[in-house]
């Protein structure tokens, strides 16, 4: 009787671990189905017709605006959906190594390492834990990101990073424009309700040949 006991409890201990896995497993957070990584919907070693041949009507090569009237040619993918829009930038004029993926709209879906167009400095400054460095407003290329100086995100997508332009609605002082680099712990960033105004990631250059 003692060992059908013994095994009867076995059965329920060994049965109340893998109901526990279970359970562990199930809350485990999901990544968003939106949220472009190092890998998806472009990899660190996707050429532009490889991505023409996978997505097929849904990308097309046009060329795309770099800032100061230039452009660069590149890979639209979901070119006829505003809000799904992504411009795919790449290193070399081959187009075998992509540069960056960015989208632009307001209402875009797209997510990257918990940060959505839209997002507050302040908010992503908090959530860094360490002050935010970029480009000075003002000029073509103001508010482009320089680096999350160590912080959260800085590693937040392992083998690329976000890649992020500010935006300004608010009050822009004098010592925030120009050229130089700022930072969101600056005295004068409250007034200018700085804002993310595009976002993707940005992949590392290829390997010296």
């Amino acid at each position: 009787m003692s060992r059908k006991i013994s095994m009867g409890l076995a059965v329920l201990i060994a049965t109340a671990g893998l109901t526990t896995i279970a359970q562990g497993a199930a809350k485990k957070p999901a990544r968003p189905a939106n949220a472009l990584t190092c890998n998806w919907p472009v990899g660190p070693n996707d050429s532009a017709q490889a991505l023409l041949r996978r997505f097929g009507s849904q990308a097309r090569m046009e060329d795309i605006g770099v800032g100061e009237g230039e452009t660069e040619r590149g890979v639209v993918i979901y070119p006829r959906d505003p809000r799904r829009r992504l411009y795919v930038l790449f290193w070399n004029s081959d187009r075998k190594r992509p540069q960056s993926v960015r989208f632009y709209a307001d209402n875009a879906p797209w997510v990257v390492a918990g940060i959505r167009i839209g997002d507050r400095l302040a908010s992503l400054r908090e959530r860094n834990g360490r002050p935010i460095r970029f480009q000075q407003f003002g000029a073509d290329y103001g508010g482009t990101l320089h680096s999350f100086e160590g912080g959260h995100f800085a590693g937040a997508l392992g083998n690329c990073e976000p890649s992020i332009t500010f935006s300004a609605e608010g009050e822009l002082a004098d010592a925030i424009t120009g050229d130089g680099v700022t930072s969101s712990d600056h005295p004068d960033m409250g007034k200018a309700n700085v804002r993310v105004g595009s976002l993707g990631v940005r992949f590392s250059p290829p390997p010296a040949e």
